[in-house]
């Protein structure tokens, strides 16, 4: 029978190595969490022994446990599955503070909607951001003004919507739009990953197709999302084959904006509403309350 030695109990801060036995089998296929499309194939050797390396890059959430089965589609053998978790190594290259109190739009005019969340507290203020990096992993923490969850959001936080842009390093490609939000990157960045994210969603998009009016091709993978609330932070954290599985992230470049989402970035008028912005011309006038700086990771 087809066998998998036992794993460790402890999370892996590196590679999963897999071994086991299988007499009698040639070759066979390592599925870990179903993914059967990312199977990977194994030699076994004369002895009947085999050993396979997992990449645990993409595995970000140490609390998950991955279950891997070895199985033989020739002899339709399939082992009983092992578990084991991956607590990969995070290291923070950008630790930034960024100005209390200037969620008013670039240009320092705008008002948030007047109804309780907005004129009450702060959720749309970026008040300090953390970027971390796993290899070609990434992991933002932005702490904000105030964290508000009125309305039962599974996401943890509602009445401002995150919008994060990502210029990788060595693609010459990407967009300067920022689709729906009137407006352009700032100091000539170029995006090729693009996050939306709200109480309710978490959208990644690549940059083919974005236009001002177009958010892009929507990605088969989003961020995990966590809120602290004591800390009043909201991390986003987005795996190594979400970001097109680059070895590191030196020199690529982030930025976060802010506004709120439902259904479409909320409206902006002259003069603000429960639930509209004030203080601009909507069809014309950048939907960004608060932004970070344009952040380069060393």
């Amino acid at each position: 029978p087809i066998g998998i030695d036992p794993l460790p109990d402890s999370p892996l801060d590196v590679d999963a190595v897999v071994q086991g036995q299988a007499p009698g089998v040639d070759d066979l296929e390592l599925v870990v969490d179903g993914n059967l499309a990312r199977a990977q194939r194994v030699t076994v050797a004369r002895d009947g022994r085999w050993q396979a390396r997992i990449d645990t890059r993409d595995f970000v959430d140490a609390q998950r446990a991955h279950r891997v089965v070895a199985w033989s589609p020739k002899a339709a053998f399939a082992s009983m599955p092992r578990t084991f978790r991956a607590a990969r190594e995070w290291t923070t290259v950008v630790d930034l503070a960024d100005p209390r109190g200037d969620d008013r739009g670039r240009h320092g005019h705008y008002r948030a909607p007047t109804a309780e969340g907005w004129r009450d507290q702060r959720p749309l203020d970026i008040e300090h951001v953390a970027v971390a990096t796993s290899g070609g992993a990434l992991r933002i923490t932005l702490g904000m003004g105030d964290l508000v969850a009125r309305w039962n959001p599974p996401n943890g936080f509602d009445h401002v919507a995150l919008t994060v842009f990502v210029e990788l390093p060595g693609h010459a490609d990407g967009a300067r739009v920022m689709p729906l939000q009137n407006a352009e990157l700032p100091d000539g960045m170029r995006w090729h990953r693009r996050l939306r994210v709200g109480g309710w969603t978490s959208a990644l998009f690549t940059a083919d197709g974005a236009s001002t009016t177009a958010e892009g091709t929507a990605a088969n993978q989003a961020a995990d999302v966590a809120v602290d609330r004591e800390r009043r932070t909201i991390t986003l954290t987005l795996t190594a084959a979400a970001l097109g599985h680059a070895a590191d992230l030196r020199g690529a470049r982030v930025y976060v904006t802010t506004w709120d989402y439902d259904g479409a970035y909320r409206a902006l008028a002259r003069k603000p509403a429960p639930f509209a912005f004030g203080g601009g011309d909507g069809r014309r006038d950048p939907l960004v309350m608060d932004a970070s700086a344009v952040i380069r990771l060393p």
